[in-house]
């Protein structure tokens, strides 16, 4: 844990620090090593997920798994089963054979989230990176730890523009589900589109900042729409 410095992952996905197989280098040869978290108890909440940030760099070797990475969960301590598989989740392991990561392809910081099992009063995570003889890389970084009840993302979140009125800059604070696009549209008075943008959410609450200081003083429109959640804020800009 601290901040990373190597030649391609070098950030931490938030402000300077982040867990990554050794901070300013390269993970060894016939590695095994884990990343533990505490325990955690789910045990009342509906739909438990998990959501974090990760940035990957290890060796791809085509049809066979050199290096890999994946993630495992005990609820007593000693047994281990991998958690999740294949085209579940956002972004949950990109090789279909073996159920892992052996991505070289993922150096910039990417979201990453999976339910994770419910009922356990005692749920312990731990990520996983297992590499063979030869070559070796930057390997795996993670940032933004979170668990939460999925279930309780609200279906109207609560959304916040400030300030408004604004002089030229604003900002929105808004929570959508981990790896949905989010579109911000601007609309004058009369229906035209005068500003657009978009941003994929993280799963916590994500900071858009709006620039209107070229647009002309009068009354906006801003619609915010992730394909499910929808909202209009009035808008005015002075």
């Amino acid at each position: 844990y601290g901040m990373p410095s190597s030649f391609k992952i070098n950030t931490a996905a938030s402000g300077t620090k982040a867990w990554k197989t050794s901070l300013r280098g390269q993970y060894n040869e016939l590695e095994k090593s884990y990343l533990y978290s505490p325990c955690f108890d789910v045990s009342l909440l509906a739909q438990p997920y998990l959501g974090f940030k990760m940035a990957l760099d290890l060796e791809e070797c085509g049809q066979f798994v050199c290096d890999k990475a994946w993630m495992e969960y005990s609820t007593d301590g000693k047994t281990w089963t991998k958690l999740g598989a294949f085209g579940q989740g956002v972004n949950w392991y990109n090789n279909s054979a073996e159920n892992v990561w052996d991505s070289s392809a993922f150096t910039t910081w990417h979201v990453t989230g999976i339910e994770l099992p419910a009922g356990s009063t005692s749920l312990r995570l731990r990520f996983v990176l297992e590499s063979d003889a030869g070559i070796t890389r930057e390997g795996i970084a993670i940032d933004d730890v979170q668990v939460y009840d999925r279930q309780q993302q609200p279906s109207d979140p609560q959304w916040i523009l400030s300030p408004n009125p604004t002089t030229g800059l604003t900002k929105l604070t808004s929570v959508h589900e981990p790896g949905r696009k989010v579109s911000l549209d601007i609309f004058s008075a009369s229906g035209q589109l005068v500003f657009q943008n978009s941003f994929t959410a993280s799963g916590f609450a994500d900071n858009s900042t709006l620039n209107l200081t070229l647009l002309a003083s009068g009354v906006y429109f801003l619609e915010v729409s992730d394909g499910i959640n929808r909202k209009v804020f009035k808008l005015v800009r002075h």
